[in-house]
């Protein structure tokens, strides 16, 4: 049981405030993990996207926001890193 709640810590994607305040880790570092997961969990580009999608707050999402304003591939993990 103990292992299955580590591994569950361990897979999940950051929050990403997009103010080093309140960010745990670098921008650089917060992309690399959500790669490695990409990679680990075999996700889609568009999968890792929604992923990443939810695990911004605050500035993260103001720049996700601005992309889909600028009519950017919001939808491609691959574009938004």
């Amino acid at each position: 049981m103990a292992d299955e709640v580590m591994h569950d810590k361990l897979a999940r994607v950051p929050l990403w405030f997009g103010e080093p305040s309140k960010d745990a880790i670098s921008a650089e570092h917060w992309v690399q993990r959500i790669t490695s997961l990409q990679t680990t969990n075999k996700w889609s580009d568009a999968v890792t996207a929604g992923h990443a999608y939810h695990a911004l707050r605050c500035t993260g999402l103001d720049f996700y926001d601005s992309l889909v304003t600028d009519c950017k591939n919001v939808h491609s993990w691959e574009f938004i890193k």
